[in-house]
């Protein structure tokens, strides 16, 4: 009988440690300066891109600007809802007639939810259209940002004009 309490409470003992070791541990809390060091990388690495898009679109290189975009990446400007290809079809077509001489982003707000970043800006540009007068536009934008490959790039671009005529 004692053999068998002895063998029952090495059981237990063995159990028990078969469970704790194969218990998922809890990933330590963040601290408040890890996440903020985290945010201000982040900050960086967008800050980087926003001026990889705006070297790309002042030197009309329709390539390199639409490796900014994700595979799936959708954009909506006013009338438009186009998916990659068509924006690369699109953007195509504008370097064609069309060259930029400015491109200035105002960031507003920038934020990390998970695996993607928000962020909200003003963004004022400066074009020349062949065989027209120099025009400008001003936008205010929402753009989602999600890491491909280990890069940040867009996936959702929402722009609307700041300036935009009334409706009707």
């Amino acid at each position: 009988m004692k053999g068998l309490i002895t063998l029952i409470a090495v059981l237990v003992v063995v159990g028990l440690a078969f469970l704790l070791y194969r218990s998922p541990t809890a990933p330590p809390e963040m601290t408040e300066a890890e996440r903020a060091q985290i945010e201000a990388d982040m900050r960086v690495e967008i800050a980087e891109r926003f001026d990889s898009y705006r070297d790309a679109l002042l030197t009309g290189d329709a390539g390199a600007l639409m490796s900014m975009y994700t595979s799936d990446a959708r954009v909506f400007w006013p009338g438009m809802n186009l998916d990659k290809n068509e924006l690369q079809a699109a953007m195509a077509e504008m370097f064609q007639g069309m060259t930029w001489t400015a491109y200035d982003v105002d960031l507003q707000d920038l934020f990390v939810a998970g695996d993607a970043a928000y962020a909200i800006y003003q963004l004022s540009e400066t074009f020349q259209a062949e065989g027209q007068e120099p025009g400008s536009e001003n936008w205010n934008c929402f753009t989602r940002w999600e890491k491909e490959e280990g890069v940040w790039k867009v996936d959702r671009d929402v722009c609307g004009l700041r300036d935009a005529p009334p409706e009707g």
